[in-house]
């Protein structure tokens, strides 16, 4: 493994947490064959941190917010003790979904997932047992999926010095279902039908659509036409807001059925792959704009077709001792 920028190898490496301004508490690393190989660069073990902390405040739900600092130790085998860098790591969220895995019908429930859903008559047939509330059967008005993320806000941000904000999610139950007949480019058959959940948004002074701000949506369903012979397709889809009235949309690729979304000084990295392509000159300076604030503000509050994501863990890492 390399730290400080040159190789060692070790007999043992300790995880040390603790929170800001606490004593450090000491956590053992397992599996050393296989760690023998991992290239621990300061975060990669993170996974490990969360399991050292789930013996205390993981346990009773405390750590939301919190700050803690962390650590690797690792005793090489010619007798040197080594230390990597002091990082910290708040928790936003974790394991959290805002709204329900599916939706009742005649008092059987259905989960997104069931391919009960797949078939026009019976989505059709849940649809119009809904009662209607103003010019069109919109979702979150009717109860059924009408839960926000409300934006929250992240401070001491320091993008040029390493921070990063990462939002890792489970997206099997954003699914697309077509509830009535029309192109979903009309108005009232896209706000009618089931899919391109907000489930994400980051902007400058809130989460929504505002100027400045980076909306993110699954499924974007293709093709828009009903009767097209294409196969459809669910697509993630960005939408870099410049201003209220010009904005990109963005799709950029399919998703496995999950989506880790980071952001930092390079911009956007989603699944691995660096998004590169934000649209026009102006749509292309909201991404940059977002890394050079101290604080943001993020959440899944924008738009007709509300967050079924579960969201596994947000995380804001930043590249300090607290």
């Amino acid at each position: 493994m390399s730290i400080g920028g040159h190789s060692i190898k070790f007999s043992s490496a300790t995880l040390q947490w603790k929170e800001s301004g606490g004593a450090w508490h000491d956590y053992a690393i397992t599996g050393l064959d296989t760690d023998f190989h991992r290239s621990y660069s300061e975060d990669i073990y993170i996974a490990d941190l969360f399991d050292a902390i789930s013996s205390s405040d993981f346990t009773t739900g405390n750590f939301i917010g919190k700050r803690y600092d962390y650590r690797l130790v690792v005793e090489s085998t010619d007798g040197h003790t080594e230390y990597t860098p002091v990082r910290s790591m708040e928790v936003v969220k974790f394991y959290y979904s805002p709204n329900d895995d599916g939706a009742e019908y005649n008092s059987v429930y259905h989960p997104w997932t069931d391919s009960w859903w797949q078939n026009f008559d019976n989505a059709n047939a849940w649809y119009s047992s809904l009662p209607s509330t103003g010019p069109y059967k919109d979702f979150r008005q009717k109860g059924v999926i009408n839960n926000t993320w409300p934006a929250q806000q992240i401070t001491d941000l320091n993008f040029a010095d390493g921070d990063y904000i990462e939002v890792d999610m489970d997206v099997r139950n954003c699914v697309f279902v077509r509830t009535i007949h029309g192109k979903l480019s009309d108005t009232a058959p896209k706000i009618q039908t089931v899919g391109m959940d907000n489930i994400l948004g980051i902007g400058p002074t809130g989460a929504g659509w505002i100027a400045g701000s980076l909306q993110l949506y699954y499924p974007a369903h293709n093709p828009a036409a009903e009767d097209s012979s294409d196969t459809p397709t669910d697509k993630l889809q960005f939408d870099a807001v410049y201003a209220t009235n010009n904005f990109s949309k963005i799709q950029a690729g399919e998703l496995p059925g999950y989506l880790n979304v980071l952001l930092d000084s390079d911009g956007v990295t989603w699944n691995g792959t660096h998004q590169t392509n934000w649209g026009n000159a102006n749509q292309s300076t909201v991404v940059p704009n977002l890394v050079t604030r101290s604080s943001l503000y993020i959440g899944a509050e924008e738009g007709n077709h509300y967050s079924r994501a579960t969201y596994n863990y947000v995380r804001v890492i930043r590249n300090r001792e607290m």
